[in-house]
């Protein structure tokens, strides 16, 4: 692909160092969950129900990365999605699910509709049916703390909308509605600076409403996270990234 250049300054390299995450292998921890009304009892039907409902997920979405289950009748049931981060392993995908489906009963135990997030899943229940629905309502963002210098704001700005067209782009071209890409940028020095980025919607929505759900989310992150070195945009339906530095799915 072709990269659009801009000129960063030599000082993004040692924050870009300091950005790298560090990885505590085998340990999960949530990016944020939420817990919606209405309620019910921990030890009725409908828990049962979404007991099973958390088995068959972790059970179906590996091989794919995306799954949807319904189970029960009437008031007792229950819907719910689970979505994999981009092309991770099988297992790495099963093995968020598991955690998921434990935190999310444990966190929420008597709420009938719920999300939580991590890095490498999203897993969502509710007791209404809410496939193919833009869920832009249960929302998080986060920013890096680090911020561009005040001189290369607008310039950094630049490159980050540049990615983001690249990628709303590229996310029409798969069918498990994901891209990741990067925005070479000449810096200073001898050594390119890029940002990395990644888009993923759900896939019970069609195409159409992706990219309109990334649209806002990526004009929301664009102004939310205006002067931050990276940042990240997640809803029930559409996620966005970007980093400057390579990132587990980019």
């Amino acid at each position: 692909m072709g990269f659009s250049k801009f000129s960063i300054p030599f000082c993004l390299l040692s924050f870009a160092a300091l950005l790298l995450p560090q990885v505590v292998y085998g340990i999960l921890n949530p990016i944020m969950h939420i817990c919606s009304t209405p309620y019910h009892n921990p030890n009725d039907a409908f828990a049962t129900n979404l007991k099973q409902l958390m088995t068959s997920l972790s059970q179906i979405v590996p091989g794919s990365g995306y799954g949807r289950v319904s189970l029960g009748q009437n008031s007792d049931k229950v819907y719910g999605i689970a979505l994999c981060t981009g092309n991770i392993r099988n297992q790495q995908c099963k093995t968020c699910l598991d955690d998921a489906g434990s935190e999310i009963i444990t966190r929420c135990p008597s709420n009938k509709k719920a999300i939580i997030w991590y890095d490498d899943c999203m897993l969502k229940y509710s007791d209404q049916e809410f496939y193919g629905r833009v869920d832009l309502g249960n929302e998080l963002h986060q920013c890096n703390l680090r911020r561009i210098t005040r001189s290369y704001r607008y310039k950094f700005a630049m490159a980050r909308l540049s990615l983001f067209d690249i990628l709303m782009t590229r996310i029409h071209e798969n069918p498990n509605l994901y891209a990741a890409e990067s925005v070479e940028m000449a810096s200073s020095t001898t050594t390119n600076v890029k940002i990395y980025g990644f888009v993923q919607c759900s896939r019970d929505i069609s195409t159409q409403r992706c990219r309109e759900c990334l649209g806002r989310i990526c004009e929301r992150l664009r102004h939310t996270c205006y002067e931050s070195l990276g940042g990240k945009y997640l809803t029930g339906s559409c996620s966005v990234r970007y980093e400057l530095y390579p990132f587990a799915h980019a």
